[in-house]
């Protein structure tokens, strides 16, 4: 399918006297299938690093279950079935406005003296046999839905993984500061020693994995980033243009939701390593030995480097790497519309 979206985008710009006509929606879809494939084996390429991470966020036996793990479980599987509900409605609906405007496809390419294309499907798709008949028009229909479905799934589920495998980290430093905070109520200098190393090796335990989240997703959220610019300048023209302008909102709003679940994901994780400092300072650790107080400040030292995951060398996902994307896909809608 996605060949066929780049067949349509050459034969768009090479049709016409002057190569004056090409359909921005044609390179959004092509642009975007062609990004998800390489999104997903980037994905694939790291199976053995998130397996590792899966299972070290599903292991308890060193400081036990973080509180509130259950809870979060159940609000991350209700918000994955409402994202894949609502991008499941919103595939279906992008397709029947699809074959409702089919007519008024059919004559617009008409005018354009464009032949050899067939209305209905995703986008306007050369062919060089005939599909507009029972029973290949709507094979051709359901095939196109269910590539949509699962390339829209791919994407998301992976922006979503990020967001869960972020939320199970972050609870990780959530139990950490209830632990430092409680690490000095003892009267028992070697009771808080021994809860201040436990503390301390919780700590290094979250570096790591922080670490390793980063590294395994980075070259994941580069191509994310790198294709969700372009695609979504591409829609933003066809949406001001009035070119099929439902349907480009339906797949715009797709690309910016799941770029924004990763950075939620990406600003939830500075945030949470940020507050572990503001953990030690409002523990009690002006009643602990002067030993320990020193030992204290270079845990306190560790914890004002923040933890990040990247988008490659692009920079870092946060709140405002999100306006950063929309400002870059902004400056393309503003060459593709000069």
């Amino acid at each position: 399918m996605a060949k066929t979206y780049t067949i349509t985008v050459k034969e768009n710009s090479q049709m016409l006297p002057g190569h004056e006509y090409l359909d921005v929606e044609d390179i959004a879809i092509a642009v975007s299938s062609y990004g998800i494939y390489y999104m997903v084996f980037a994905y694939l390429r790291q199976q053995h690093n998130i397996a590792e991470i899966l299972q070290q966020l599903s292991t308890f036996k060193n400081f036990g279950k973080p509180p509130g793990f259950d809870d979060l479980n159940r609000k991350l599987n209700l918000f994955a079935k409402v994202l894949t509900i609502c991008e499941f409605a919103t595939i279906v609906a992008y397709k029947i406005m699809r074959i409702v405007k089919k007519s008024e496809c059919k004559t617009t390419l008409a005018e354009l003296g464009l032949t050899r294309y067939y209305c209905g499907l995703g986008t306007p798709v050369w062919s060089w046999f005939d599909l507009d008949y029972f029973p290949v028009f709507h094979l051709f229909v359901l095939y196109g839905f269910l590539f949509a479905l699962i390339h829209s799934k791919n994407c998301s589920q992976i922006s979503y993984h990020v967001l869960e495998i972020s939320y199970h980290a972050t609870l990780r430093i959530d139990h950490l500061k209830s632990l430092i905070e409680s690490c000095f109520d003892s009267n028992n200098p070697k009771t808080s020693y021994k809860r201040f190393e436990k503390c301390v090796a919780y700590h290094n335990e979250i570096l790591n994995l922080m670490e390793k989240i980063d590294t395994t997703f980075k070259s994941v959220m580069f191509g994310h980033f790198a294709l969700t610019g372009a695609v979504c300048a591409c829609l933003e023209k066809q949406i001001i243009d009035g070119h099929n302008a439902f349907t480009g909102f339906c797949h715009f709003m797709s690309w910016i939701t799941a770029i924004f679940v990763v950075c939620v994901a990406g600003q939830r994780v500075i945030n949470a390593s940020e507050s572990v400092s503001d953990a030690l300072w409002t523990s009690k650790w002006y009643e602990a030995d002067i030993v320990l107080q020193k030992c204290l400040l270079v845990m306190l030292t560790r914890s004002q480097k923040s933890c990040t995951l990247k988008a490659g060398p692009f920079g870092i996902l946060s709140y405002r790497f999100f306006i950063s994307v929309l400002k870059t896909s902004y400056s393309i809608l503003c060459v593709l519309s000069s």
